[in-house]
Parts: C-alpha cells; sequence; structure tokens
C-alpha cells in the first residue's frame, strides 16, 4: 500500500477508535454507573440518565462497540507486521503496554459478547449476568491502559495529521 495512504488509513481508523472508544466508554460507563451498580441485580429501565433511558443508553453501547470491533480489526491488520516482530523476535518485553491493552482488551470483548450473545440466544440469566460483571471490572482496567496508551501516542496523531495536511489531499 502506498505510504500516504496507509498513513491516511491509519489516522482515519485511530480517529475512528478514538471516537468509537469515547461513545462505548460513555455509554458503559453511565449504564454501569445509573443502572448495574447498586441496584441488586435488577435494572430499571424506566429511569432515565442524563435525560436517556436504558434502552437509549445499550444502544448506544452496542453501536459503538461494533463500530469499534471493526476499527479494531482494521487496525490489528494495519499492524500485522508489528506483532509479528514482536512475537517472532521476542520483543514482548519492551512492549508489554500495548500486549497487556491487547490481551485485556480481548477479554474485555469476549466477557462483553459472550452476554450479549446469550441474551439473544435465550441463554440463562445468571451466568449472563456473571459475564456481565466480569466486563464491568475488566473495563476499568482497559480504559487506564487505553488512556496511557492514548497518551503516548498522542504525538503520532498531531505528526499523522500534520503530514496528511500537508499532503493536500
Amino acid at each position: 500500500m502506498q505510504k500516504k495512504r496507509r498513513l491516511k488509513l491509519n489516522l482515519v481508523t485511530n480517529l475512528g477508535l478514538l471516537l468509537s472508544g469515547m461513545g462505548m466508554a460513555l455509554s458503559g460507563f453511565i449504564m454501569q454507573f445509573g443502572y448495574h451498580m447498586g441496584h441488586g441485580g435488577s435494572i430499571d429501565e424506566n429511569y432515565p440518565v442524563l435525560g436517556i433511558y436504558y434502552s437509549g443508553w445499550s444502544n448506544s453501547h452496542k453501536i459503538s462497540i461494533v463500530i469499534a470491533s471493526l476499527l479494531i480489526i482494521v487496525h490489528i491488520v494495519l499492524h500485522w507486521e508489528w506483532y509479528k516482530t514482536v512475537i517472532t523476535k521476542k520483543l514482548l518485553a519492551r512492549n508489554k503496554l500495548v500486549i497487556t491493552l491487547t490481551i485485556i482488551f480481548m477479554i474485555v470483548g469476549v466477557t462483553g459478547y459472550i452476554p450479549w450473545l446469550m441474551k439473544l440466544l435465550g441463554g440463562l440469566d445468571p451466568t449472563r449476568k456473571i459475564f456481565v460483571e466480569v466486563h464491568d471490572k475488566i473495563t476499568f482496567l482497559l480504559f487506564a491502559y487505553l488512556v496511557i496508551h492514548v497518551t503516548k501516542n498522542f504525538r503520532w496523531f498531531v505528526n499523522a495529521f500534520a503530514k496528511v495536511k500537508r499532503s493536500g489531499d
């Protein structure tokens, strides 16, 4: 792929991840604090948080999850050579943050998608809630790692945006 096109794709992908991740985090934390925590396992779907009911926050969360998941796949494909190099040259220790972030993201994703699928397929609600609880708790760790990752890569965003802007197309 042409270097300029690849840079644009990386920039668009990363900006999309940033925006969808913010939407995912906002809706997820609102659902967690507004509906899940301190309610004894029951959700009052008729109680609005910031003027939006549970179904609105849930749909917003699901839409941002699907968008972020698709962008994560693109992101991993774009960085596949980097992952291969890190693994084959045994550079895991030097790249702990990104490797840990990838693993935590996968765990959060799996523990988020499983209850969603269980609900669609009519699975047992107590089992589904266990996955939701694990998902909710590990999300705090994921969020911390994502903030560190984005902060460490902020300079890349600025430089990539400047290069794309300079190229003029």
